[in-house]
């Protein structure tokens, strides 16, 4: 079987990356995990198969806090605890994040 991870990068992305779980959750036919369709993003228990990366954890939270039905793993959530604050080298260059991502992505069901 195959499956789908959804990488949502950054403010934009991860706003993005809810709607699209929110039409995801509706399009699967019998919820998640069931049905052919339901199963390429989501796990067996129902998951997102979903990594949420973001610099600061302001727009991850409100997310989460949104998120009514459960759908995404607290270890596929990856956050710094300083935003970038519009700095484009801040951002390119902060190795905290670097590497995050591709581990959580490793685990993603």
């Amino acid at each position: 079987m195959s499956a789908v991870v959804v990488v949502q990068v950054g403010q934009c992305g991860n706003q993005l990356g809810a709607v699209l779980w929110s039409l995801l959750r509706r399009h699967c036919e019998g919820g998640p995990g069931e049905g052919t369709r339901g199963n390429v993003f989501y796990s067996s228990g129902g998951k997102a198969r979903a990594v949420l990366v973001d610099s600061e954890p302001k727009v991850l939270q409100q997310i989460i806090a949104q998120d009514s039905f459960g759908q995404f793993r607290s270890d596929n959530v990856v956050a710094d605890q300083s935003g970038r604050g519009n700095n484009w080298a801040m951002g390119y260059f902060g190795p905290q994040l670097a590497k995050a991502p591709s581990k959580a992505a490793g685990k993603a069901p």
